[in-house]
């Protein structure tokens, strides 16, 4: 007679659990101790820092830094918001910075835009103290933008992007370079606005010990004719040299300014706006450098210019962080680790370490394999990657998803069977994987989609892996270790009926072993004879080594008890 399903069920579990219950103690708190150190390593990584979020790395810290801010093309009031907090976060990461050089190279009609920059750069709590300087890059220069794209230099700063520009403490030009109002100037502008923009520049201008007159021309068009006035004299400086009269101030003029100035000449017509050259702005005192050679990658010949001779790891991007590193960059590992490539590796290859790990229980290397991956997804995202404002992860996501591991863990291992731990516990791991890869600010490079279709494309892929390997692992010797495809109850005959098998099993009665694994009541026995049994001790838990004799013998099951006398 065969045994019945449930013998059968019976039977398969047995052999699959080599040590019932002392295996899955020390399985559980082998698990929760590699659960718990991946939260305290990845918690460690993220340091509390004044900008909040992940150590910094591969930036050299022994003097004063630079900050790079460019404005290109044209800009408007939301760029310049979102350049305003990237540059109070990267001056919160690196307080170091004494250096702030607006990259300007835009034509915009947004004065309102231009007067927030403008209004920042002179009052800006975060820039007192600071350097600041206005830079137009030479035309035809090269640059990318934080999404990767080639950008060409026009060599400009027209309409409002001249304000900021005013604002500066010191403006360097690039050969060929252009400052003021443009070719074109938006007329839809009203009378009273441009009034109100042309004494915000002429405040600008005076606050720099500037030409007030020429700022004003950059907003609004000369009501008169301007003419240049050369003072006499050798040791004046750059904006004494000249004085810029209007029409009727040379015609009220009643000194003798044959003696202080050399004879007037016309500089600009009636209802024109004016546009300085590179020469201009040097030659009048604007701008105490000019000719800069550009280079994107360490701005080397502007911070000659300057008298900045740090190293280039000391040049910080708005957008990319430190332009230059070390001789072994940390940074680009960082960047590695958070693209969305290696990602999708490190949620395939962690997802199927502990898929094996469930189906091979105990083996504990797929598992560790599959926390180490988690671990790395999870400290990589604790550092802000080239061109991110912000890390993606910080340590709740780490502590989250080790929470979700519990649960699984507490379902397979306590609660077999509930459902409601390991379906909980999947839903915490799955969506602190998704906050991990999107920034708190939400406007990183990866939204919330494309972390939801990485995450499905490493969890499917793991499982069909998973599939492929069950498939093909039984094959291997070595790999096949742990795996049960076929098994069979040990000592229990396929007899035709219950007492059939009993007579074939009274030669065991008697029979004295050793335990072989703990009997917590069930495990295993070898007898003297050298027959390995799959047994259940009777009232008892017998600990591994102990010697034990057969009582009893069924179809189901085999009783085992401590001997009465020794051995």
């Amino acid at each position: 007679m065969a045994f019945p399903p449930s013998i059968d069920f019976v039977a398969i579990y047995v052999v699959m659990q080599d040590e019932p219950r002392a295996p899955r103690a020390r399985a559980l708190r082998s698990f929760v101790t590699l659960a718990l150190l991946t939260t305290v390593l990845t918690a460690a990584l993220a340091q509390d820092d004044p900008a909040g979020g992940g150590i910094q790395v591969g930036i050299d810290d022994s003097g004063e830094q630079v900050l790079i801010v460019p404005f290109r093309g044209t800009f408007d009031g939301d760029v310049v918001a979102k350049r305003l907090s990237l540059i109070e976060t990267q001056i919160e990461k690196h307080p170091r910075i004494q250096w702030v050089i607006f990259e300007i190279d835009a034509d915009s009609d947004d004065y309102e835009a231009g007067k927030r920059l403008a209004e920042y750069i002179l009052e800006g709590e975060s820039l007192r103290g600071k350097t600041t300087v206005a830079y137009i890059p030479p035309p035809g220069s090269t640059t990318r933008d934080s999404a990767g794209r080639l950008l060409t230099s026009r060599g400009q700063a027209f309409g409002a992007a001249a304000l900021p520009v005013i604002a500066c403490r010191e403006i360097a030009l690039g050969a060929n370079t252009r400052l003021g109002a443009g070719d074109t100037v938006n007329p839809m502008i009203d009378d009273e606005t441009r009034v109100t923009i042309a004494r915000a520049a002429e405040k600008y201008a005076a606050q720099r010990n500037r030409h007030v007159l020429l700022a004003r021309l950059m907003v609004a068009k000369s009501r008169q004719r301007i003419y240049k006035l050369e003072r006499k004299g050798d040791r004046l400086a750059a904006w004494e040299r000249y004085a810029f009269w209007t029409q009727d101030e040379l015609n009220r003029d009643t000194s003798d300014r044959r003696l202080k100035y050399r004879p007037e000449t016309l500089f600009l017509e009636q209802d024109r706006h004016l546009t300085l050259d590179a020469k201009s702005a040097y030659d009048f005192g604007w701008a105490r450098h000019r000719g800069v050679e550009h280079d994107t990658t360490e701005y080397a010949d502007l911070r000659d210019k300057l008298g900045l001779h740090g190293p280039s790891t000391d040049v910080i991007h708005v957008d990319r962080g430190a332009l230059e590193r070390g001789s072994v960059s940390w940074q680009a590992l960082v960047d590695v680790i958070n693209h969305p490539a290696t990602r999708f590796f490190l949620i395939l290859i962690g997802f199927l370490g502990v898929f094996l790990e469930i189906k091979m229980f105990g083996t504990m290397v797929p598992g560790m394999i599959g926390l180490l991956c988690f671990g790395i997804f999870f400290a990589g995202g604790m550092f802000a990657a080239t061109g991110a404002a912000e890390p993606t992860a910080t340590w709740f996501e780490a502590v989250l998803f080790t929470i979700g591991l519990l649960l699984v863990a507490c379902e397979f291992l306590l609660l077999p069977g509930v459902g409601v731990f390991g379906l909980g516990g999947c839903v915490v791991c799955l969506v602190s994987l998704v906050l991990a890869m999107v920034p708190g600010a939400g406007d990183g490079a990866t939204s919330v989609k494309e972390a939801i279709a990485t995450l499905a494309a490493g969890f499917g892929g793991s499982g069909v892996c998973f599939l492929l390997l069950l498939r093909f692992l039984p094959k291997s010797r070595w790999l096949s270790r742990g795996i049960v495809t076929r098994a069979t109850i040990e000592g229990v005959p396929s007899a035709d009926s219950a007492g059939g098998s009993a007579l074939e099993l009274d030669w065991m009665v008697g029979k004295t072993g050793t335990a072989r694994t703990p009997l917590r009541p069930a495990g295993k026995v070898l007898l003297k004879e050298g027959k390995l049994l799959d047994v259940v001790a009777d009232g008892e838990f017998i600990e591994m080594g102990a010697a034990v004799v057969v009582r009893s013998c069924s179809s189901t099951r085999i009783l085992v008890t401590r001997p009465t006398e020794p051995a």
